[in-house]
């Protein structure tokens, strides 16, 4: 199974443009990591079919930050994962693109 990760979407709302880079890097993704800064919960609509986990981040406001966490924890695979990690996640991403996170 993979897992599709990202933060940082800064959006108030679903574009078309996004909605399409959704489908892109994560259509055979069924779950969904959002580590912070997705500024409006609307935005996790565009996952719709999927699972996903999700924290605020410090560009989120009111509304967010009372329906999502600071921190996230999920088990996956026998491991616990701690969220968010986004200085690991930029360094994978700008290393690698896209992270996907799949069992050995």
């Amino acid at each position: 199974m993979k897992i599709g990760i990202l933060s940082d979407t800064h959006l108030y709302e679903i574009t078309p443009e996004f909605q399409q880079q959704v489908h892109d890097a994560f259509a055979d993704c069924p779950v969904i990591l959002h580590a912070g800064d997705l500024v409006q919960p609307a935005v996790l609509d565009a996952f719709a079919d999927k699972t996903v986990y999700a924290v605020h981040g410090n560009m989120c406001g009111s509304e967010t930050k009372a329906i999502l966490p600071p921190r996230g924890s999920w088990i996956w695979a026998g491991l616990k994962w701690d969220w968010p990690m986004a200085t690991g996640l930029w360094i994978l991403r700008m290393a690698y693109g896209p992270v996907f996170l799949r069992p050995m």
